[in-house]
């Protein structure tokens, strides 16, 4: 399995941190490099397709 690295400073260890981000409605979450800080990915905070099958369990639907 290939080793994920960090494509500023070939780092290997990495971690999330929410990002604020002005005038946003959503929290975002970074993945940034330990070693330099650079931003790799964001992605949402909640995991939404979670969300959507928790509120249509409380409607009484099924979406699976």
């Amino acid at each position: 399995m290939a080793t994920p690295k960090c494509p500023k400073c070939d780092g290997t260890s990495f971690e999330v941190q929410e990002l604020k981000v002005k005038d946003s409605r959503y929290r975002l979450l970074a993945i940034n490099c330990r070693s330099c800080g650079a931003i790799i990915s964001v992605q949402e905070f909640f995991n939404v397709n979670a969300q959507l099958a928790v509120l249509a369990e409380k409607l009484g639907h099924d979406i699976t």
